[in-house]
């Protein structure tokens, strides 16, 4: 087991070592790469050292029925659709003349009242939300036993039992703040101080009452990507974006959301109730840092277990959209799947990665149907930042695209482009910028 995980993390060092020295200057790869290591790999290459301890942390699920041989296969399939993905990738990106250049901006003059209208009206909305939900403020801030942390549960459920507010709330609103945070950098008058404040304060009190912790760690890590690609690009650094370089100058604000993380366990678990301060830190601090490095290999060790030995393949019935036009029943695989290694009942869901639940929908073949697939969509982000557009837009592109590809790692494609709103930060790009023509530029 110790000489497979070896082999495993030697193929993960050449990639990263081709995408570092190689595509050290182009960002999309190499966060696909980043991301899927991080949140995917890490768990599913070093499962046969920390299976013991994953099986003590998630105790109400059977782990002991995950054998040596699904290790393997979770990881052959996972590997599968990583190098289709990003051979295909590759291949389609030296077929064509389209390139990053530094002489590629157009100066567009920046749609001041088209960005504070839209903020304006989606604020609204915003500020609807947060009166409506203020008071979970207070629960949150009075919960003192696990009775109390249940009644917060519930309230939590009702928060987000809209979709038209969850996607205003995770994705259009934050969108809109985002652009306003351009127009300060580009214009650095009060005004604009005065707007991009506003709007991250309003934001960041929506997210938070929403009670869910990613929306909240991306939309930060989203500003400052923000921040940090308009400083590059007004060096003129456009084609050297060196994408473990930035990680490395944000690595302080790395270390503040985790302990932001940590902060969100703390008051949203039972372990303050149970245990002193300390060792209640202590056990947070684990479960964020297990929420972070591999997670997501447990489902993914599930779902290659699951399917096919006790359930099919399901093909697209997981998909909401297609069983409502279609009129069949949604197939609900991460309820089934969770269920199925419960160990008291029913648990919820799970969450599988892009790639697993290809390998859940069509088996082998899905996952490298999908990978060449998922290689299209990230050539279709590169040609997206080939085009030419005022640096203000390619800033807000390169960062909504990193926070797209960083959903690939989380969910189903479906579910990244439109459950999470993915797609909604590259349609707000569309909305802001739609005037300005859409062309490639040539490396000729």
């Amino acid at each position: 087991m110790e000489i497979q995980s070896f082999i495993l993390l030697l193929i993960w060092s050449i990639l990263f070592l081709y995408s570092f020295y190689v595509e050290r200057g182009e960002i999309i790869g190499t966060a696909f790469i980043i991301f899927q290591f991080v949140f995917v790999g890490v768990g599913l290459v070093f499962w046969p050292f920390i299976s013991k301890s994953v099986a003590e942390s998630f105790s109400t699920y059977d782990i002991a029925a995950i054998s040596n041989a699904t290790f393997m296969r979770a990881n052959l399939i996972h590997l599968t659709g990583i190098l289709t993905a990003y051979s295909s990738y590759q291949v389609l990106k030296r077929a064509t003349p389209f390139a990053l250049t530094k002489n590629r901006f157009r100066y567009y003059e920046f749609p001041q009242l088209k960005v504070i209208f839209i903020t304006a009206l989606l604020s609204l909305f915003c500020i609807y939300f947060v009166m409506s939900k203020l008071y979970l403020l207070q629960i949150v801030l009075s919960t003192s036993d696990v009775e109390s942390l249940i009644s917060l549960g519930e309230a939590r459920k009702k928060a987000t039992n809209s979709y038209g507010i969850n996607l205003i709330v995770y994705n259009l609103f934050p969108a809109a703040t985002y652009a306003c945070a351009l127009g300060y950098l580009e214009f650095k008058n009060r005004l604009w101080r005065f707007i991009a404040i506003v709007s991250v304060v309003l934001a960041l009190l929506s997210l938070l009452l929403m009670f869910q912790k990613r929306p909240v760690i991306i939309y930060i890590l989203g500003m400052c990507f923000i921040f940090k690609f308009h400083q590059l690009f007004s060096m003129g650094k456009v084609s050297a974006l060196n994408l473990y370089k930035i990680i490395y100058n944000l690595r302080f604000v790395m270390l503040f959301l985790f302990v932001l993380l940590v902060a969100f366990y703390y008051f949203y678990t039972a372990h303050r109730f149970e245990n002193n301060v300390l060792v209640s830190i202590g056990l947070n601090a684990e479960a964020a840092f297990t929420r972070i490095f591999g997670r997501l290999s447990i489902p993914a060790l599930m779902y290659t277990h699951y399917f096919p030995a006790v359930g099919e393949h399901y093909s697209f019935n997981n998909v909401g959209l297609f069983s409502t036009v279609g009129q069949f029943s949604l197939y609900k695989d991460v309820e089934l799947v969770a269920n199925h290694f419960s160990l008291v009942g029913d648990q919820g869901t799970l969450a599988a990665s892009t790639f697993f639940d290809f390998y859940g929908g069509f088996g082998f073949s899905g996952v490298i149907l999908g990978g060449l697939f998922v290689g299209v969509l990230l050539f279709f982000a590169y040609t997206l930042m080939c085009m030419r557009q005022s640096k203000v837009w390619l800033v807000f592109l390169a960062s909504v695209l990193i926070i797209n590809i960083y959903y690939l790692s989380q969910a189903s494609l479906f579910r990244a482009m439109a459950g999470y709103g993915g797609g909604l930060y590259i349609a707000s790009w569309f909305l802001f910028r739609f005037r300005f023509p859409l062309r490639p530029i040539s490396r000729k």
